[in-house]
């Protein structure tokens, strides 16, 4: 695995609908429960809310909008006074995030337009979401929301390795993934990342204030400040 895979996923059909995406949507919720992947955001996601005393928080690719859901239940026990908002650019997705979710907004968006449908956004999340993108596309939409002002970019992303792609097939197997779920996450690992490369598409796009540091489950966690701001 020397060199990201860029097979398209299932998922990224915008226009997949069904019993299998609400499957996979689910699954992923699962996974994200049990390997911690929201608390991989909420456990940091504290220490970048100074940055702005009324932050809103975007989470691009939002999915099933479980992390949002998190956070809310987060930021309610604690009175913050935090907006969030879900973008996706899958209909059906968001039909499923809004169904599930109330206190939320969610907005039917591509990223690459270069429109920022929520130009106020101080904090972007990006969980398990950059991999799906070439190299190029990363760095073009980093560097896009640091010239729109967001002051702080939240990446969880996966590791590229087979020791990440041992443990999904163990837990695909103790899981019963469906089959749509199997395919993407066994291509989302060798469509991830490696540390330095990383540090490279950020300092690419212009930043500085880097930090990256390995996470439970063999993901990343990457923090990008906009020094300009």
């Amino acid at each position: 695995m020397k060199q990201r895979s860029t097979e398209p996923e299932i998922m990224d059909d915008l226009e997949l609908s069904g019993s299998e995406l609400e499957a996979t949507l689910q699954t992923i919720e699962r996974v994200n429960r049990f390997l911690g992947g929201s608390r991989n955001v909420t456990n940091v996601i504290d220490s970048l809310l100074p940055l702005n005393p009324n932050p809103t928080i975007l989470d691009a690719g939002c999915g099933s909008g479980d992390i949002l859901r998190e956070l809310q239940s987060r930021f309610g026990q604690n009175n913050a006074p935090v907006q969030l908002v879900g973008l996706d650019a899958n209909t059906h997705i968001l039909d499923y995030a809004r169904a599930h979710s109330e206190g939320i907004t969610f907005l039917k968006a591509n990223i690459f337009d270069h429109i920022i449908p929520h130009p106020q956004a101080t904090i972007v999340l990006c969980s398990l979401f950059l991999h799906h993108f070439t190299d190029q596309q990363i760095v073009n939409l980093l560097r896009q929301w640091k010239s729109a002002g967001v002051h702080a970019i939240l990446i969880n992303d996966l590791q590229r390795g087979h020791l990440p792609l041992l443990l999904f097939r163990c837990i695909a197997f103790l899981f019963r993934f469906p089959p749509m779920a199997r395919y993407d996450g066994s291509l989302s690992i060798r469509k991830g990342f490696r540390k330095n490369e990383l540090r490279t598409l950020a300092k690419e796009a212009g930043y500085n204030a880097i930090e990256i540091r390995p996470v439970w489950a063999f993901r990343y966690r990457m923090i990008l400040k906009n020094e300009q701001l």
